[in-house]
C-alpha cells in the first residue's frame, strides 16, 4: 500500500536550518593550538601533525630538522611551562593540578577546583567541571523539572562535602525514601553512619500514642537554644496575618508571645524547666502564668512544684520577677484585671505528659493511680472537690471576662502550637532533643528531612519547612554573635567561615515550602561558612512567599545549574535563564547564493559575514537536555591577549552520578540517650557526695580509732535489751577479727579485757602504718557484725542489725560533736554523711548473712522434726 504524503504548512524538522551550521568560528593558529592543549582529547594532534609532516618532507634538506625545532617550542610554550602558563578549565583548574603549578586563567592563581560536578559537553567536552569550595559559598540554585535530576546533582554535592570531611542538612519536599538511601550509602561510604540524622514528618496516616515498634525519627526541640527574642521569633513564623478587626488580637499574641518567651527562657537558663513546645502550651493556661507572675509558682522539668520565695531561692525569685515584667503588663492590660487578681496560687494545670509516660513503664497500678489523680484534680479545678457552689459559681463569672479576652489573645497561638506539640509532638515534645543545630553546624554532622508534600495541605508543607529553615536561621544568629574584644584568634581565626570547606545546607523542592526571610540568611550565610543550595522546579516558584524575596534570593546564588525545564519559551521561568546566560557577539553567514547556470543547481554560502548578539542558553538547548544534562551558568573572568574582562560562562555538563555507591542493606536510625541538664538541688547533691568521698579516702582509718577510742566512755554506751552493750561486743569482735587477719596483730587482750584495753589495741593496730588496708578493715568490720549476730533468729537479726546502725550512728554522732574545736559545722555535716557511706556494705552484709543462717538453721530443725515424726 502506498504511503500517502500530506504537505504541512508550518516547519517540518527536514525544512530546518540550525543557526549553529552557519556560525563561523574563525580563530588563528596559535589559538588552536592552545585550545588544542586544553583538550586532553586534542592534545596529542598537532605533534601527530607534525610528525607526519616531518615523514613526508624528509627527502628535502633541513625541513625534518627545520619542524623538530618547531615541536619542541610548541612543546615548550604550551605543555613545559605549567607555572608560567595560564590554563583555562570549564571553570575552575583542578586542585590537584594548581599543586602541581598549574595556574587558573579566570584568577591568574594556582587551580583550586575542589569540588567535581562532572564531565563536560559540547565545547568542553571531555573535561572535567571543577569549583572552588569558595565558589559554591555564594550559593547554588539548581532548576530543573520532575526527572531532570536534580536530587542526583545535589547527591554529588553531599559525596564531596562528605569527601572534604564536612556534613550536610538536606531538606527535601518529597520526603522519598529513595533520597535517604542515596544518603545513607554515601555517609556508609565514608563512614559517617553514626552521625546521620532524620527527621521524619511523615505520618503513614496514623496518629502516634505511646510507643512505636520502630523508631521513626530523631527529636529535635527547636527551642533548646538561643535567646528568648529568637524563641518568640520562631513562632512568631507561624502566626497568620490578620487584617481588620482580627488584626487587634493577632497584636495581642505576638505580644503575649513576646512576653512569655523571657521568664521561660529565665527558667531555662537556672535549669528548673527544659523549653519546648508542650511547655510552652503549659503556659497558655491563665492559672499557669498567673502563679508565675504573681507567687513564683510553677512545675519543673521532673514535675515537682516549685514555689521559690517559700524555698527560700529568693534571688531567683527576684529576678524571675524581673523578667517576668513584660507578662505582668499584659494581664494587667486585660479588661478588669486588677479587680480579680488572685489573692492565693490557683490551682497549676499540668499536660501530665511526663507523668502518662512515667506511668505507662511502671505498668498497670501506676496507671490506675495516675488515673484517678487526674480526676481528682480536673474536679478540684471545676469545684468538683467540695465547697460552695454556688460561690465557685459566682467566682467564675467575675472572672469570665478575663478568660474570654485571655482566649482571643491565644486564639492565634493555639494553631501553631497544636502543630508542634500534637501533630508532631513525637518530633518536638522532646525534652532533651537528639539534634543540637549547634552542634551540627560546628561538628558538620549529616541532617536529612523529610517534608511530605503529598500528605499535608500546603500551609502545613509550609510550615514544617519553617520549623527546620527558622532553626537554621537561629543558628546563623547565634553564630554572627562574636565579643568585641579579647584575641583575635578567638574572635576571627576560630569564625566557622574560615573553614576550608563550607557547610551546604540543602533546600531540595523549596518551592513547597518557601520561608519569608530568609534570603537574609542567603545574603549573610557565606560570612559564617554556609553554602545554601536551592532546588527548584522553576525560579517562579519561589514568588509564594513574596515577589521581594524570590529576586532576593535569585540575586543572592551566583551558581545557577539549570536541567530540563518544562516551560515554554515565552514564559517567565525561560525568560529568567535566558538573562543569567546573557548574549554574545557571533559572526554568521545569513544568505545562499545559487548557481543556475550549472548543469546542476547548486548552493554556497555567501562571502558575507554578519556579526550578531545571540543569547547564549537557547530553549531547544534546555529543552533537549535528558536526565542529569545541565547548563552550569556562572559569573567569571576571562583573559584574551592579556586582557582580563568579567563574563557569564556557560558549561553544558552531565552531572556527577553517586548510583554505582554500594548500597546499605539493613537500615538503621541512630539512638540517642537524652540527658537532662541538672538543677541546683542534684547539682548540690553530686558535689556533697564528691566531698564525702573524699573524706572517707583520706580519713577512714583516723575516724574508726576514734570512734573506737570513745566508746571506752561509759557515758556514751547502749544497754540494749539484753543487759549487753552492743557497741563494746562489736569493738571487741572487730579487734579479735583483725588480730587474725593481719601479719604483725602484737599483744592481743586478754578474754575479760576491758572495753578500754580493746579499744586501745584497736587504735594501735590502725595507727601502725600499712598494717591494716581499707579493704581488710572493711572485710573485718563486716565479720565482727555478722559474728556477733550470727546466732539470733531472721526476725531478730533484722532487728538487733537495724538497732545496731542505728547505735553506731548515735555514737559516732556524739563522737562528732565533740570535735567542734577541729572541725567546722559543713565538715562535721559531711563526716556524718560519710559515716553512712561507711557503714552501708558491712551492714548489708552483715544482715544477709544472718538471714540466711537462720533460714538454713530452720530448715534443719525442720527437716530433724520430719525424720523424728516418720520415725515414730
Amino acid at each position: 500500500m502506498a504511503v500517502q504524503r500530506r504537505e504541512f504548512e508550518g516547519v517540518e524538522h527536514t525544512d530546518a536550518v540550525r543557526l549553529s551550521t552557519r556560525r563561523e568560528r574563525r580563530k588563528g593558529l596559535i589559538e588552536k593550538l592552545r585550545d588544542a592543549h586544553n583538550e586532553p582529547a586534542d592534545v596529542l594532534k598537532p605533534y601527530i601533525t607534525m610528525a607526519v609532516l616531518a615523514l613526508l618532507l624528509s627527502w628535502a634538506p633541513f625541513w625534518s630538522e627545520f619542524l623538530t625545532f618547531l615541536t619542541i617550542l610548541m612543546a615548550l610554550g604550551f605543555g613545559v611551562y605549567k607555572h608560567k602558563r595560564l590554563w583555562e578549565a570549564p571553570y575552575r583548574v583542578p586542585v590537584f593540578l594548581g599543586r602541581m603549578g598549574y595556574k587558573d586563567s579566570s584568577t591568574g592563581a594556582p587551580g583550586n577546583g575542589a569540588i567535581y560536578h562532572g564531565v563536560g559537553r559540547g565545547a568542553y567536552a571531555g573535561q572535567e567541571v571543577w569549583s572552588a569550595a569558595r565558589d559554591i559559598q555564594t550559593h547554588r540554585m539548581v532548576i530543573g523539572t520532575t526527572g531532570s535530576g536534580k536530587s542526583e546533582e545535589i547527591f554529588g554535592l553531599v559525596f564531596n562535602a562528605l569527601a572534604l570531611n564536612s556534613g550536610a542538612i538536606m531538606v527535601d519536599g518529597k520526603a522519598s525514601a529513595d533520597t535517604l538511601n542515596s544518603v545513607k550509602k554515601i555517609a556508609r561510604l565514608y563512614g559517617r553512619d553514626e552521625e546521620v540524622f532524620v527527621l521524619n514528618f511523615m505520618m503513614g496516616s496514623k496518629d502516634f500514642y505511646g510507643q512505636s515498634e520502630v523508631k521513626l525519627t530523631n527529636t529535635f526541640n527547636p527551642f533548646a537554644m538561643g535567646s528568648s527574642d529568637q524563641k518568640s521569633t520562631l513562632m512568631e513564623t507561624f502566626i497568620p496575618q490578620a487584617e481588620g478587626s482580627n488584626s487587634v488580637f493577632t497584636q495581642r499574641a505576638l505580644q503575649l508571645n513576646k512576653a512569655l518567651a523571657r521568664p521561660l527562657s529565665f527558667l531555662q537558663g537556672r535549669g528548673y524547666v527544659d523549653y519546648n513546645p508542650r511547655l510552652l502550651t503549659e503556659f497558655f493556661q491563665l492559672n499557669n502564668v498567673e502563679n508565675l507572675v504573681w507567687f513564683g509558682r510553677f512545675r519543673d522539668k521532673h514535675g515537682r512544684v516549685v514555689d521559690l520565695p517559700n524555698e527560700g531561692e529568693h534571688n531567683d525569685f527576684v529576678l524571675l520577677k524581673q523578667a517576668c515584667a513584660s507578662l505582668e503588663q499584659v494581664l494587667m492590660d486585660l479588661p478588669a484585671y486588677s479587680q480579680v487578681m488572685p489573692k492565693e496560687p490557683p490551682p497549676l494545670i499540668d499536660a501530665n505528659d511526663h507523668k502518662i509516660a512515667t506511668a505507662l513503664l511502671a505498668g498497670e497500678k501506676a496507671v490506675e493511680k495516675l488515673s484517678n489523680e487526674m480526676i481528682a484534680s480536673y474536679k478540684k479545678l471545676a469545684g468538683g472537690s467540695g465547697g460552695d457552689g454556688e460561690k465557685n459559681q459566682s467566682a467564675e463569672s467575675s472572672r469570665a471576662e478575663v478568660y474570654r479576652q485571655w482566649g482571643y489573645m491565644t486564639m492565634s497561638l493555639s494553631e501553631p502550637a497544636a502543630l508542634l506539640t500534637y501533630s508532631y509532638g513525637h518530633v518536638f515534645n522532646a525534652e532533651v532533643g537528639e539534634i543540637n543545630m549547634n552542634d551540627v553546624f560546628l561538628n558538620r554532622r549529616i541532617v536529612y528531612v523529610m517534608i511530605p508534600s503529598l500528605e499535608k495541605a500546603p500551609p502545613s508543607t509550609a510550615s514544617l519547612g519553617k520549623i527546620t529553615v527558622a532553626a537554621v536561621k537561629q543558628v546563623l544568629g547565634n553564630l554572627l554573635h562574636r565579643p568585641l574584644e579579647g584575641h583575635r584568634r578567638r574572635i576571627l581565626d576560630a569564625s566557622p567561615s574560615k573553614s576550608q570547606m563550607p557547610y551546604p545546607l540543602i533546600f531540595d523542592e523549596y518551592g513547597y515550602y518557601v520561608v519569608e526571610g530568609f534570603s537574609v540568611a542567603a545574603a549573610q550565610a557565606r560570612s559564617f561558612g554556609v553554602s545554601c543550595t536551592f532546588g527548584l522546579q522553576t525560579p517562579t516558584s519561589l514568588e509564594k512567599a513574596s515577589k521581594a524575596e524570590a529576586d532576593e534570593t535569585l540575586i543572592n546564588t551566583t551558581m545557577r545549574h539549570v536541567g530540563k525545564l518544562a516551560a515554554n519559551e515565552d514564559s517567565e521561568a525561560y525568560k529568567i535563564v535566558r538573562g543569567w546566560g546573557g548574549k554574545k557577539l557571533t559572526s554568521v553567514t545569513r544568505s545562499l547564493k545559487v548557481d543556475h547556470r550549472a548543469a546542476f543547481k547548486s548552493t554556497a554560502l555567501s562571502d558575507e559575514i554578519v556579526y550578531e548578539e545571540e543569547d547564549i542558553v537557547k530553549f531547544s538547548d534546555i529543552q533537549g537536555q535528558e536526565s542529569g544534562q545541565f547548563h552550569f551558568i556562572v559569573g567569571t573572568n576571562s583573559r584574551e591577549k592579556g586582557v582580563i574582562r568579567g563574563e557569564s560562562r556557560v558549561v553544558r555538563y552531565r552531572a556527577f552520578y553517586t548510583g554505582p555507591v554500594p548500597e546499605v542493606v539493613e537500615w538503621r536510625l541512630n539512638h540517642f540517650v537524652p540527658v537532662k541538664t541538672r538543677d541546683k538541688a542534684s547539682i548540690e547533691a553530686i558535689r556533697q557526695k564528691d566531698a564525702q568521698q573524699r573524706l572517707l579516702r583520706e580519713a577512714n582509718a583516723q575516724e574508726i580509732k576514734d570512734w573506737s577510742l570513745n566508746q571506752g566512755d561509759e557515758s556514751l554506751r547502749y544497754e540494749d535489751h539484753e543487759s549487753g552493750d552492743a557497741i563494746a561486743t562489736l569493738v571487741r569482735n572487730l579487734a579479735v577479727v583483725l588480730a587474725e587477719l593481719v601479719d604483725d596483730p602484737g599483744q592481743k587482750p586478754t578474754a575479760g579485757a576491758s572495753i578500754e584495753e580493746y579499744s586501745a589495741y584497736l587504735a594501735g593496730m590502725l595507727d601502725a602504718p600499712g598494717l591494716v588496708p581499707d579493704q581488710l578493715l572493711g572485710e573485718a568490720l563486716s565479720l565482727a557484725i555478722s559474728s556477733q549476730d550470727k546466732a539470733h533468729g531472721e526476725l531478730r537479726a533484722r532487728a538487733e542489725i537495724g538497732e545496731l546502725e542505728r547505735d553506731l550512728r548515735h555514737h559516732f554522732k556524739h563522737v562528732v560533736s565533740s570535735w567542734s574545736g577541729e572541725f567546722d559545722p559543713v565538715q562535721q555535716a559531711l563526716i556524718l554523711s560519710a559515716f553512712d557511706v561507711l557503714v552501708e556494705t558491712p551492714i548489708k552484709e552483715a544482715r544477709d548473712h544472718a538471714i540466711l543462717h537462720r533460714r538454713v538453721q530452720s530448715r534443719v530443725s525442720d527437716a530433724a522434726g520430719v525424720v523424728q515424726a516418720a520415725a515414730e
